[in-house]
């Protein structure tokens, strides 16, 4: 009976416009699918759905579609109206039935969205219902006046949530290293110069951005004369910043920031909340007008954006307890701070020439935010080596690589594992090889000249990148994947060898 009803409504499907089918779980591990709108379905679409209705019934719900009603949202100067919905919630009374709480969660969707999901991105905001008199304060709470136990633990941690900081860090960092980069590039654009001059400081510049946002080009900035090269870079770099399409774009890591901090809201400070909202409406106004601004006013813009996120790092930093979700947040960062800088060297430097080296080693010095201690340490001269020593081999530099591999050798040997365990985990043999490599590397002898360029820092870099790479990966398998159950990291005292609990959801 149940099939035959689920396939009239397959069948109906062209004359019921609003009715929607989704795919759930069929109980044996198959994958959940998103709904799919009837309305929005070509007649092959409808045919090959009441075809997989058919062949799998079982696997399928059908409701019809309730248009949302609207509020207004201020965005920007104005109202708004966006579709909402709202998710109520009722408790158990024995054997009474159930009573329906007051007030609800409200979600609202962008314009004209059809499923509104706060996986999807919508936005969230307790809804109140006015009362008439004084509300109770009955609480169903155990009331104690006993003293506290006085305790330095905040609880296990699940694997999920280290996920969730652990890429809220790297989110963080990566829109910072975009962002300056990106500032750079605006600055060269923005400059009256000869255009076979700023050629030759674009094109790598923008090859390093473009790598760090993963900007999918078949053009050759290289083989294009100077003038289109200048052109084919603003592209590229506005492209970079507010192409909603890309995955590794400014606009896209930073709503990938405010998705996982919305995963995790209730273990942020409103300090960080605040700031995290500061950064999405600055992001939001650069979607609508950054791809058409100036390069002067698209700086201005990109400098407020690394403002915000200072004030970001600066809050995560001295404000959150030294427990298991600052150390995986503090592990993303760490980790794609040396990623993005040895990036942007192994694309602009093994390359270059002595003729044009001069203004990549000052940008290089600006996107790491380290020129004012290479000034402070050699004046004006501007080589190589030293620079390369500053960004990647000086442990007192909180922006060189060797300073994030140490930071990241640390959190890692001090991640919570089977204390009768001998070996090492993989994750640890791969921080302290890239930590042991760095540190024993010979500046000089990798920034020398062999021919047009330095092949040996280049291989050092894509050694290094690879290394990083493998080691988030086995971060992912041992910690932040939840495989048949979850694992609870706990966070009293994770500096120490801990008891990994499997218990934990």
């Amino acid at each position: 009976m149940c099939r035959d009803r689920l396939l009239l409504a397959a069948v109906a499907l062209t004359a019921v416009a609003g009715l929607l089918a989704s795919c759930s779980s069929s109980g044996d591990g198959g994958p959940v699918a998103d709904p799919t709108f009837a309305a929005e379905l070509s007649k092959d679409a409808l045919a090959q759905l009441a075809e997989s209705i058919r062949a799998h019934p079982g696997r399928f719900v059908a409701q019809r579609h309730v248009e949302p009603s609207t509020v207004p949202v201020i965005e920007g100067d104005e109202l708004r109206p966006r579709p909402v919905v709202l998710r109520t919630f009722v408790v158990a009374e024995g054997n009474d039935g159930y009573q329906t709480m007051p007030g609800a969660l409200g979600l609202v969707g962008g314009p004209g969205e059809t499923d509104i999901s706060i996986a999807r991105g919508a936005r969230s905001k307790d809804t109140w219902v006015i009362s008439d008199g004084a509300v109770s304060e009955f609480t169903l709470l155990r009331q104690t006046v006993e003293p506290v136990e006085l305790t330095r633990g905040g609880g296990d941690l699940p694997s999920r949530v280290a996920d969730n900081f652990f890429w809220l860090g790297r989110y963080a960092e990566r829109s910072e290293a975009i962002a300056r980069l990106g500032r750079i590039i605006c600055s060269r654009l923005a400059e009256p110069r000869d255009p076979q001059s700023l050629a030759g400081d674009l094109a790598p510049l923008v090859a390093s951005l473009r790598a760090l946002t993963m900007v999918a080009s078949g053009t050759d900035l290289s083989a294009l004369p100077p003038r289109a090269e200048v052109a084919e870079s603003n592209r590229i770099m506005r492209e970079a910043l507010f192409d909603e399409a890309l995955s590794g774009s400014l606009i896209a890591s930073g709503r990938a920031i405010d998705r996982v901090a919305r995963a995790i809201r209730d273990r942020l400070s409103m300090d960080t909340w605040t700031v995290v909202s500061a950064l999405a409406n600055e992001l939001a106004d650069g979607g609508r007008g950054g791809a058409d601004e100036r390069p002067v006013v698209l700086g201005a813009r990109l400098d407020r954006v690394v403002m915000i996120l200072a004030g970001l790092s600066g809050l995560t930093s001295e404000s959150m307890t030294r427990e298991a979700p600052w150390r995986f947040l503090d592990m993303g960062r760490r980790l794609e701070r040396a990623l993005n800088t040895a990036v942007m060297i192994e694309r602009t430097l093994p390359g270059a020439t002595t003729t044009d080296e001069q203004p990549l080693l000052e940008a290089l010095l600006d996107a790491a935010d380290s020129a004012m201690t290479y000034r402070r340490r050699y004046r004006a001269t501007l080589q190589v080596a030293p620079v390369v020593d500053l960004l990647v081999a000086d442990e007192r530099n909180p922006r060189s690589v060797v300073f994030q591999l140490a930071a990241l050798a640390d959190h890692v040997a001090s991640l919570p594992r089977d204390a009768a365990t001998a070996r090492r985990s993989a994750e640890e043999r791969i921080a302290f090889e890239a930590l042991s490599e760095i540190r024993l590397v010979d500046v000089e002898t990798v920034c020398a000249l062999a021919g047009e360029g330095r092949p040996a820092l280049g291989s050092l870099l894509a050694d290094l990148v690879h290394k990083l790479q493998t080691l988030s990966d086995a971060l992912f398998v041992a910690y932040l994947t939840p495989v048949t159950i979850s694992r609870a990291l706990a966070s009293p005292e994770i500096g120490r060898p801990a008891e990994i609990d499997f218990s934990g959801t």
